[in-house]
């Protein structure tokens, strides 16, 4: 073990323990130690530990974690992490079918994506997409058509990267919607 560190915030406590590995050569423990090295949990690891805990079933502590992260000002003024605060509490939201407040999480992740992101940007994909199903979950099938075909929009603006089974899956939530207006009138 190379450190350990406690970190506390207003309602837990977390250690953070930076190990050493002995043998950079050991495939096995090197298969052990790839799932924690990606670029993601060394530049945000609060957002990642947040991520972890609903992975482990921990809703309660992750929302916790992410809510706090939304109270930070060093968070609040950096908006690459906000953009990540509010994609872990709207995906949250919506595993736990509280679709309306997973829908407010997902639109302050657009908002902010766009102010460093271009409105074309293939990132917003996902975004959109969530954004539709957020609707679609509320039975508001024309939003949610509108930001399925905003996502297709920008995949196949995006030529060089184009993914036809997202697509194909966006056209497919597109006709169920479609089908649900029909079946309503």
């Amino acid at each position: 073990m190379e450190s350990m560190e406690q970190i506390t915030t207003n309602r837990m406590i977390i250690w953070s323990v930076k190990l050493k590995l002995i043998n950079d050569n050991d495939e096995q423990l090197l298969r052990l130690v790839a799932s924690v090295r990606i670029d993601e949990l060394l530049a945000n690891p609060v957002s990642y530990l947040g991520k972890l805990l609903i992975d482990m079933g921990e809703h309660r502590r992750a929302e916790q974690i992410f809510l706090e992260l939304l109270q930070d000002v060093s968070i609040r003024s950096q908006p690459q992490r906000l953009v990540r605060a509010h994609k872990g509490l709207g995906g949250l939201y919506l595993y736990k079918n509280e679709y309306t407040t997973a829908l407010y999480h997902f639109q302050q992740e657009l908002q902010t994506s766009l102010i460093y992101l271009q409105p074309n940007h293939p990132n917003l994909v996902s975004i959109y997409k969530k954004l539709g199903d957020c609707y679609l979950k509320q039975y508001d099938y024309i939003h949610a058509i509108e930001h399925y075909e905003k996502a297709i929009e920008l995949l196949e603006y995006d030529t060089q990267k184009v993914n036809s089974e997202t697509i194909t899956d966006l056209y497919n939530r597109i006709s169920d919607a479609k089908q649900a207006v029909k079946n309503d009138n």
